[in-house]
């Protein structure tokens, strides 16, 4: 659940959620940014979601380190999906103007590895883990942002 940015936008749009974070300081910060709203904040780690199978129409992850297509992520994510059920992972982003402090980001990202996919295809784990994939490149505000929508094909 991170800070829960994601959580407070969902709740205002009337969505029942259940944010999941590894860290105790996140779920601080989160449980003050969602204070007086009704919600659901667990304090686990992916690769053994503390939740029965079928749990979740969807599963949404924002920006995920390489957590995200360890095996045993991705069978935790099959396993708590409903059937049909939807994985939306916010998967990276990239700015698009050219302001020097933009430039500086893409830069650090590139010598950090973190921009360096020659010959990575992320969706093979999402594949392989018996989910039908798709990936969308959306342009928002300024960036472009890889989203990965992947369905529980059973």
């Amino acid at each position: 659940h991170g800070t829960a940015h994601l959580q407070l936008g969902l709740r205002r749009r009337g969505y029942d959620i259940v944010g999941l974070d590894l860290s105790h300081s996140m779920g601080k910060i989160a449980k003050q940014r969602l204070a007086g709203m009704k919600s659901c904040l667990v304090r686990g780690n992916a690769i053994a979601l503390p939740f029965p199978d079928r749990s979740f129409v969807a599963v949404v992850s924002t920006f995920p380190t390489d957590y995200i297509v360890q095996p045993d992520t991705m069978d935790e994510m099959y396993r708590v999906l409903d059937r049909q059920g939807k994985l939306i992972v916010v998967y990276s982003a990239m700015f698009l103007n050219n302001h020097p402090i933009t430039r500086f980001i893409e830069w650090l990202y590139l010598i950090t590895g973190q921009r360096s996919s020659a010959g990575y295809d992320p969706l093979r784990y999402f594949r392989q883990s018996g989910l039908t994939t798709q990936l969308h490149m959306v342009e928002e505000d300024g960036a472009q942002v890889w989203v990965i929508e992947a369905i529980r094909s059973e």
